[in-house]
């Protein structure tokens, strides 16, 4: 996976997206909608290693087989009605999102630099060169949830022209919070099964965790959610 750069005034080389090598996937357009996938944390056991890199790098061996692996679990679920897009991205690792998470309250700070560069460039050249006018689907898990969110708010604020063609985002496995929508007035989340352009997402625990009352550091204070089952934001019991 070498060449995968470009020269860059940031402190670190860009990368080219225009590669294949720097996708997991980039599909034919055989469906009339695309799905852009930002895949979960895929760099754990490694960045914990002595002397480790912050970030992975495109190479990293552990977040490829991972990012192979979530492509099966996750990302196909799109793949039956959609052309699946997923860029590679030099990610946080565990280690790093964790040390940025007890710091700040959230892992923003550990994505915005290299992270969310990788990403918005990926998005740039997929618009420019393969979205055609689709309408689209962006979802992510975990880190790349956060990473959805952190488009949401700045990238696709700063796109209308894009936001408008959004089916939905699905940013599963972190907390979207009734102060980020207050923040963000362009983005809505959703209400029912029909709604379009909008945000739907929820998180799920074990009995355990709700029996000790446990905290999980991916629901934040005031996150909203909506039942994929019965789509509603109460706690009314899906069978």
């Amino acid at each position: 996976m070498k060449n995968q750069t470009l020269p860059s005034e940031k402190g670190y080389a860009m990368t080219d997206y225009s590669r294949k090598t720097s996708w997991y996937q980039i599909p034919d357009a055989a469906r009339e909608v695309d799905t852009i996938y930002i895949y979960a944390t895929e760099y754990i056991m490694g960045s914990f290693e002595e002397g480790s890199p912050d970030y992975a790098t495109l190479d990293n061996e552990e977040m490829l087989q991972g990012v192979a692996g979530e492509y099966m679990m996750h990302a196909s679920a799109f793949a039956d009605a959609t052309n699946v897009f997923v860029p590679y991205y030099r990610q946080a690792g565990l280690r790093y999102a964790g040390e940025i998470h007890k710091k700040t309250g959230d892992v923003n700070a550990a994505l915005s630099g290299m992270p969310y560069d990788d990403i918005t460039a990926a998005l740039d050249y997929y618009f420019e060169n393969c979205n055609g006018g689709r309408p689209f689907i962006i979802a992510g898990h975990s880190q790349g949830s956060s990473m959805v969110l952190l488009l949401l708010s700045k990238y696709f604020k700063d796109h209308p022209e894009y936001c408008k063609r959004m089916v939905a985002a699905y940013p599963i496995g972190y907390s979207v919070t009734k102060e980020y929508l207050a923040a963000n007035p362009h983005l809505k989340f959703a209400t029912g099964e029909t709604d379009t352009g909008v945000i739907v997402s929820w998180n799920t625990e074990g009995p355990k965790n709700v029996k000790d009352n446990a905290v999980n550091v991916v629901v934040l204070p005031n996150a909203i959610s909506i039942n994929p089952l019965n789509w509603k934001l109460d706690e009314t019991y899906a069978p």
